[in-house]
């Protein structure tokens, strides 16, 4: 349901027309803003209740917030010395309410921050603030746009994360021994910048797992450093290399011309990730997500036996997959989408047109 207001709002904030586009817009923008607020400060929300139930006596500076409503609750927070005040405002706030007063969505914001700052600095030896990544003000840019474009990625990303979470082996098995000539970590001739993204690579090869990528995943979702451009780049270069690293780099035999040739392309593809567009990235991504699932299902890839025991038992495989990864690849990036001439729209699935044609 929340998808179909969501695609109204967008389809009349820029298809109106006349005195009330204005209005409109504004509306479109207020309810985007509440969206992003939502999603960034739900999961703070969650942890505080899952971790703090007994009473707790609570005092806050009430000089730091001029929101009326805020106000009153703060006091209701006092005086109960329990945060279910705060719990039932965030019901209103999920339902939209308040959505015209400028000051709530601050005020609101510094009030989550000063309850999780003082259960902290109670509950452990260090005093320091807490520090938060939510930018409470976009700038360059309105909510509108900022959670479109989000959206839309996490949508062309959801595929590929829903195959990856399936497959048992990749946490585990992929990583039990290094094989001779086996690239079986993350590329390193690319300089990622991004300190999450360092980050998460350096958890991945540590604990053997995609869990951290995961959870930079779902931090993903909820539109974390959402102006972030490049946080956004090298997060989809970065899922583009986990499933090479998983579907093609770990698929080894004994070196064959043929193995050579798909490894160099490949190679091609990696040493100009900072160059081709995040488009074509999300296309090569669409390739892996749509040639494997079969592969994966129909050779066990996701059982529980150890990689060692299913590369003997499917000794053929990998050449077939470097096969079809590298010709479709190839055939992808020797076909690149036509410029519109345009860098702040939406990028356009250049294979979308191709598949409609031939389906017709």
């Amino acid at each position: 349901m929340k998808k179909y207001i969501i695609r109204f709002l967008l389809l009349y904030s820029y298809g109106a027309i006349g005195q009330n586009s204005l209005t409109i817009t504004q509306f479109c923008e207020q309810f985007h803003q509440r969206s992003y607020f939502i999603l960034r400060l739900e999961q703070i929300i969650h942890s505080i209740q899952r971790h703090h139930i007994a009473p707790f006596p609570f005092q806050f500076n009430h000089e730091k917030f001029n929101n009326a409503t805020i106000l009153r609750c703060i006091q209701k927070i006092e005086t109960t010395q329990s945060l279910q005040p705060f719990y039932t405002m965030w019901k209103d706030v999920k339902r939209y309410k308040y959505l015209e007063d400028q000051s709530f969505a601050l005020d609101i914001t510094k009030l989550l921050f000063s309850i999780q700052h003082t259960l902290y600095t109670q509950t452990k030896q260090n005093k320091e603030p807490i520090s938060f990544d939510i930018d409470l003000y976009l700038k360059d840019s309105n909510y509108t746009e900022a959670t479109t474009i989000r959206q839309y990625h996490v949508e062309r990303l959801s595929d590929i994360f829903s195959l990856l979470k399936t497959i048992k082996c990749s946490q585990k098995s992929l990583f039990e021994e290094e094989h001779k000539d086996c690239d079986c970590t993350f590329i390193t001739h690319h300089d990622f910048s991004n300190k999450s993204i360092r980050d998460c690579i350096a958890h991945i090869e540590t604990q053997k797992s995609l869990d951290p990528l995961f959870e930079l995943y779902e931090e993903f979702t909820h539109f974390k450093l959402i102006q972030d451009e490049l946080f956004l780049r090298e997060f989809t270069s970065l899922t583009f290399i986990v499933a090479r690293n998983i579907f093609i780099n770990n698929l080894k035999t004994p070196p064959t011309s043929l193995q050579k040739r798909r490894k160099s392309h490949i190679a091609h593809i990696y040493e100009n990730l900072d160059k081709i567009p995040i488009e074509e990235i999300l296309e090569a991504i669409d390739l892996l997500n749509k040639e494997l699932p079969e592969i994966l299902e129909k050779f066990e890839f996701n059982s529980d036996l150890s990689w060692k025991a299913w590369l003997k038992k499917y000794w053929w495989l990998p050449p077939t997959v470097g096969v079809i990864m590298a010709l479709r690849i190839r055939w992808i990036f020797a076909h690149p989408a036509p410029s519109t001439g345009r860098t702040d729209a939406l990028p356009v699935n250049p294979l979308l047109a191709t598949q409609s044609n031939e389906e017709g």
